[in-house]
């Protein structure tokens, strides 16, 4: 899932999807998700549905709240246990540069399915999306005198107690004007190691692009996360990055994961471009034979990622 490390051994870090398939999710959508899903059209029907009673909450560019005040967590704390910095224990720097320094691990990356194999998306072979889905990069952005993107924030962290004596979280998060940018990738780990920052860019502008070329116009996004994890009560909200790049948080049991994205920004040569995006999984993963949903089979649909792109479309 992040752009870090090019093994797909470690944890579900890059999440590259051999298959594409059509999968309905069996469970009842929640009135937030339908509320945060209609401000990107046609997302409400593909985030699939959830068996919680969600809770809104906001943050955003410049305000939040820290909790919900009656030992449920809020947005705001999920917002806030994301992005590793660089000189903890769970950071490799990988999208500091020179020109943005002690930037803070703020987003995982997307990738597509593998290129070269037997199903190729695009000609350009394997792609990653970088998307600032917790405001991370914008306040690092306004930190450095860059004038800020106005990403805004909002959803709701859900929990209800299961038998087992765990809790099932649900955490809905909406993004606007979320920093977007997308590369060439190469999942077989070529040399030098892969790097959405250096990589070859595809589609927008890095924070590091627009600090160093202040006349890069940035790409933004809305984007819609919802994630079903059960893990024992009171312990805390996952770092998306410390989760699937690190396993930091062994008792967490991931159940389900859709990530949906529109951006509009320019590709290199400065034309315009939109981009969409969506990243969906399932654990453990379903099979579908003969229209039904029968038991998972392990690596079938690598781990659980069933549905995976990264479109690019030049626009006039």
């Amino acid at each position: 899932m992040t752009n870090c490390l090019s093994n797909r051994t470690r944890g579900y870090l890059l999440m590259p999807v051999a298959v594409l398939l059509t999968l309905a999710f069996a469970r009842q959508v929640g009135a937030e998700v339908a509320r945060v899903a209609k401000a990107i059209p046609g997302s409400a029907a593909a985030a699939a549905e959830w068996t919680v009673t969600a809770r809104p909450d906001s943050g955003g560019d410049s305000q939040g709240s820290d909790s919900q005040g009656d030992g449920q967590s809020s947005i705001q704390d999920f917002i806030n246990a994301q992005g590793s910095t660089p000189d903890s224990a769970f950071s490799f720097g990988f999208y500091q540069t020179p020109f943005a320094p002690k930037l803070p691990n703020y987003a995982v990356g997307f990738t597509t399915t593998n290129c070269p194999s037997d199903f190729c998306q695009y000609q350009d072979g394997s792609r990653i999306a970088v998307v600032d889905y917790a405001d991370g990069a914008n306040n690092y952005l306004k930190k450095h005198r860059y004038s800020s993107l106005n990403t805004q924030t909002d959803g709701s962290v859900t929990q209800r107690p299961l038998p087992d004596g765990r809790v099932e979280i649900t955490v809905v998060l909406h993004t606007q004007n979320a920093l977007t940018f997308i590369s060439r990738w190469d999942p077989n780990g070529a040399s030098p190691p892969q790097n959405a920052e250096t990589n070859t860019r595809l589609f927008g502008s890095s924070v590091s692009d627009l600090l160093h070329f202040r006349t890069n116009r940035p790409a933004l996004a809305d984007s819609l996360l919802v994630m079903v994890f059960k893990q024992p009560p009171n312990r805390p909200l996952p770092d998306l990055v410390k989760l699937f790049a690190f396993g930091a948080y062994p008792y967490l049991e991931l159940v389900s994961v859709y990530f949906s994205v529109n951006a509009t920004g320019t590709l290199p040569n400065g034309s315009k471009a939109t981009s969409r995006i969506l990243q969906q999984g399932e654990f453990p993963p379903p099979l579908l034979i003969k229209g039904k949903l029968t038991d998972p089979v392990p690596l079938l649909i690598d781990g659980g990622w069933v549905s995976e792109f990264v479109d690019i479309t030049p626009t006039k």
